[in-house]
């Protein structure tokens, strides 16, 4: 004889519930991961806003108990390192030096922390998760440094910006000393996430040229196109703009994939020519930093 029974649909809910528990592991609050999109804005007077250094480190998440690339992944740093951390969300850089991103990656994305994370620095520039503007939110993190101090914890300056001028000047400072660029904020904008005119960031731009002289192909999205361009660095950009790729004494190649357009993909610059890249620095090695395709050069 079949029996027949029912579930309370209160009960089935919470079993679904509880099933979700044990399958889904939420990363971060929303507030904290859609991290803020700076816009580059023209005319506009900065007067009263905040300029700090941009540190060139890998970005990290703290959110109360576990530490999070910008992606939302575990970062695995030291015990000692993240039971010095506060129980409230903050936001930085795992930093060590100026033009030393090739080594702190190398750190801090290991699976398996090592003896290195001594020489790492968390600069804090955001409590997200936290009312008032951007001074108060710091504030909250100072004071809990106070009670609790931590060496390696640290608030990155935030600097009120006297005139357009300043800004410049202060720019053309952190540059002229390796740092990657500054950030200019609002200090009485609230913790705000998506694309902001609240906020940018000011980072030196290079180009130089190169020629093509072969193409790797598209995949996913791109395909049946042209991923990117292989591109041979001209001999007297290395001498001036390269100076470590100098001593090789062979052509160097670079690849740009970043940069061209869906018709520049079907159709690519031609074997042989010479188009304009840009780039943010260069790597440790000397190669250029995210170079990516620019324009062809014209032929006057």
């Amino acid at each position: 004889m079949r029996r027949s029974f029912c579930i309370n649909p209160a009960v089935l809910l919470g079993f679904v519930f509880l099933a979700l528990m044990i399958c889904y592991r939420p990363v971060l609050a929303v507030q904290v991961f859609d991290l803020s999109n700076f816009e580059q804005s023209e005319n506009q007077d900065y007067a009263g806003w905040l300029i700090s250094e941009k540190l060139d480190g890998v970005r990290a998440i703290w959110d109360g108990k576990q530490l999070l690339s910008k992606r939302g992944n575990p970062i695995a740093a030291p015990e000692w390192f993240t039971e010095k951390l506060p129980p409230f969300a903050v936001d930085g850089e795992l930093w060590t030096k100026r033009q030393d991103f090739e080594n702190i990656a190398s750190i801090v994305l290991r699976d398996k922390p090592d003896k290195r994370w001594r020489t790492i620095s968390y600069q804090i520039f955001e409590v997200p998760n936290q009312k008032g503007t951007l001074f108060k939110r710091l504030n909250i993190l100072r004071r809990w440094l106070e009670r609790s101090p931590a060496e390696f914890v640290r608030v990155i300056e935030q600097i009120p910006v006297q005139s357009n001028e300043h800004l410049q000047a202060y720019f053309q400072v952190i540059t002229a000393k390796g740092g990657e660029g500054i950030v200019v904020r609002k200090e009485n904008s609230e913790y705000l996430t998506g694309r902001l005119n609240t906020a940018l960031k000011l980072k030196p731009v290079n180009d130089a040229e190169c020629k093509v002289v072969g193409y790797t192909e598209g995949k996913g999205k791109f395909s049946g196109m042209v991923g990117s361009l292989h591109c041979e660095l001209l001999p007297d950009q290395v001498q001036r703009l390269f100076p470590k790729l100098a001593k090789i004494n062979r052509p160097v190649e670079i690849k740009l994939g970043s940069g061209l357009s869906n018709a520049q993909r079907l159709t690519p610059p031609k074997i042989g020519q010479i188009v304009t890249f840009e780039y943010n620095g260069l790597t440790a090695k000397g190669l250029p930093r995210f170079a990516r395709f620019k324009w062809v050069r014209k032929e006057f």
